[in-house]
């Protein structure tokens, strides 16, 4: 009754007959009852977010080797074939011989939280007003770059000036000028690649 007041998902792993249980939260958070054979219904290869496979064999691995409570970031698909962000924490029981019988555990939905947390990151790295990287990420970005993958290749930097912006706020308002930025800051990431820093 008690777990069933919190959104988090308790669960228990058998190891020898490989069978698993858990609270009734995973359906509500989900949408869906995963298979109980398997760990977690073969969670690995069906329900996470296949980016986040290698992490979260390395965090069964991790607990068991080091036999203390592991926690990891994974992203586990819903019914809507969305990816959600959650938080698993597993901890290992032993038999006397020292052998893993079963893995406890619960999984926090996080995902809300994760965006929320990209978000403000985004906002603190770009321009609000144009969309593309703030002149202090750019500087920092360019001196990276210069000093690591960059140092000894050819690269090319380019300064690009509105014409007569000033007569653009003068004459048709702050509100028209903000448009303008905008629009240059989507163009930007339009015609420039990816892996360009544009600021």
């Amino acid at each position: 009754m008690i777990m069933e007041q919190t959104d988090d998902i308790i669960f228990e792993y058998d190891t020898r007959d490989k069978t698993y249980f858990h609270t009734a939260n995973f359906q509500k958070n989900f949408g869906y009852e995963p298979t109980k054979t398997g760990f977690l219904g073969s969670l690995e290869y069906d329900y996470v977010h296949p980016g986040d496979v290698l992490r979260f064999a390395e965090l069964y691995e991790k607990m068991r080797q080091n036999r203390k409570m592991a926690e990891g970031d994974i992203r586990i698909i819903n019914s809507e074939g969305e990816y959600l962000w959650t938080r698993i924490y597993m901890l290992g029981v032993f038999d006397r011989d020292g052998k893993l019988a079963k893995v406890i555990g619960k999984i926090v939905n996080i995902d809300e939280k994760k965006k929320e947390l990209q978000q403000l990151k985004e906002m603190a790295v770009t321009d609000s007003a144009t969309g593309v990287y703030n002149k202090q990420t750019s500087e920092e970005l360019i001196k990276a770059f210069l000093s690591g993958e960059g140092k000894y290749g050819k690269h090319a930097m380019l300064m690009i000036d509105i014409d007569d912006f000033k007569g653009i706020n003068d004459d048709h308002g702050h509100r028209v000028g903000d448009a303008v930025i905008s629009a240059m800051g989507s163009e930007l990431n339009h015609i420039f690649r990816t892996t360009d820093i544009k600021g």
